[in-house]
C-alpha cells in the first residue's frame, strides 16, 4: 500500500493516495442518502468488500445511511474502522474523512459510482493548484508552511506542505465544478475499487 504522510490514518488502499488538501468544512453541500437508490445509483448496495488493482480489500459498512456515513476498514487484523462521509453538490459526489491530527479538518476526494454500485472511482485534489489559488486569494484558506519542524526544532523529513480551505459558504465547490479554476483534481491517476463478487 502506498502511504501518504499528510494523512496519518495510513490504513486503507482507497485513502492511501490522498493529497494534503483539507477543508475546515465537509466538501459537498448535502450528505448522500445511502439508504435508497438516488440519481439512478444504487447507493444502498455500497456495503460489502471492495478490491483495488493490487488486490487489497476495503470493507464498507453503512453506519447512518441518511447522513451518508459509512465505515471503511482494511482486511488486516490491526486495521481499524475509518469514518467516511459521502456528500454531493448537484450531481457531483465527494468522499470526506479526517485524520488523527486534523481535528475539524476534512481530507476529501471526488467520487464517481456506476449505477449498479459495482465500481467506485476516486480522484485526489491537486495540492499545488489549490495552494496557488489560496495564495492568489481566489479560494479562502491558508497554505501550510514550506518547512515543518518537530518539538526539538529539527526539520521534519518527507514533509509535504498542503492547503487548508476555510470557506463556510462552500462557493468554491460550485466554482470548481463549473470549471472556473481550471482542472483541480488529478484525473490521470484515479483510485478504482470494484466490488467483490457475491455482494
Amino acid at each position: 500500500m502506498k502511504k501518504c504522510l499528510p494523512c496519518l490514518i495510513l490504513l486503507l488502499p482507497i485513502l492511501a493516495a490522498c493529497s494534503n488538501v483539507r477543508s475546515k468544512q465537509p466538501v459537498g453541500k448535502n450528505p448522500v442518502n445511502l439508504s435508497v437508490q438516488a440519481d439512478q445509483i444504487a447507493w444502498q448496495s455500497i456495503a460489502g468488500d471492495w478490491v483495488n488493482a493490487d488486490g487489497e480489500v476495503t470493507q464498507v459498512k453503512i453506519v447512518d445511511g441518511k447522513k451518508g456515513l459509512v465505515h471503511f476498514q482494511g482486511a488486516g487484523e490491526d486495521d481499524q474502522p475509518q469514518p467516511v462521509t459521502f456528500r454531493q453538490t448537484g450531481d457531483t459526489f465527494f468522499l470526506n474523512f479526517t485524520d488523527q491530527e486534523g481535528v475539524g479538518e476534512y481530507h476529501w476526494m471526488m467520487l464517481k459510482a456506476n449505477n449498479e454500485m459495482t465500481e467506485l472511482i476516486f480522484w485526489d485534489p491537486d495540492t499545488e493548484k489549490f495552494r496557488e489559488l489560496i495564495a492568489e486569494k481566489k479560494i479562502k484558506g491558508v497554505n501550510d508552511p514550506l518547512e515543518k519542524r518537530n518539538e526539538q526544532g529539527q526539520l521534519v523529513k518527507h514533509y509535504t506542505p498542503g492547503a487548508l480551505i476555510d470557506d463556510p459558504t462552500g462557493s468554491w465547490v460550485t466554482d470548481m465544478i463549473a470549471g472556473k479554476f481550471g482542472v483541480l483534481v488529478d484525473w490521470k491517476n484515479p483510485t478504482v475499487l470494484r466490488k467483490k463478487v457475491g455482494y
